[in-house]
């Protein structure tokens, strides 16, 4: 039987890309937030189970861990531009059903627009830690590009979820 624990990290230490690492390593707390996303964007789903486009998100999210952890491309390159491309035309989509925007919106809503919320802000922590990653290491630039896009596209549909299940948007100020 193979052991899921390896005790590796009772020393704050783990092994990622073959070498081994603090658990406070750059790469760990990108690889982190991208957890994170995933897994905030599973509860949105046992919410609203219709928002099938998220399970290909969670997808991707765990082909850019994939490379972020241990730089196997597997052609990661075209498929993140394609996926950028799609994300811009499903907010563009949004968008449109979308009331105009002049102020800035609490975060709030039904449980999966609140969620969507929550993930939108988790999207933006891993683009920065992305960020910091890259500024010690090579990180594609899709990878910047999308985590860019998905925030937009996270909160484009928490605003649509939430209009969809009659929350009204409480704007600030």
């Amino acid at each position: 039987m193979v052991k899921i624990y390896t005790k590796r990290g009772d020393q704050g230490k783990t092994i990622i890309g073959g070498m081994e690492v603090g658990k406070n390593h750059p790469r760990l707390a990108a690889l982190g937030a991208l957890d994170e996303l995933g897994s905030v964007l599973g509860v949105v789903l046992a919410w609203q189970p219709d928002l099938v486009i998220l399970e290909e998100i969670q997808k991707d999210l765990l082909e850019i861990g994939t490379n972020l952890g241990v730089g196997k491309d597997r052609q990661i390159r075209e498929k993140l531009k394609k996926g950028i491309r799609f994300l811009e035309k499903e907010i563009d989509k949004i968008w449109g059903d979308l009331p105009p925007l002049k102020n800035f919106l609490l975060p709030q809503g039904g449980k999966a627009g609140s969620f969507l919320h929550l993930s939108r802000a988790i999207c933006r922590r891993a683009e920065r830690e992305v960020s910091a990653l890259s500024q010690k290491e090579k990180v594609l630039p899709e990878i910047h590009a999308y985590f860019n896009r998905l925030s937009d596209f996270l909160f484009a549909l928490a605003r649509w979820v939430n209009q969809r299940q009659g929350y009204k948007e409480k704007r600030w100020p």
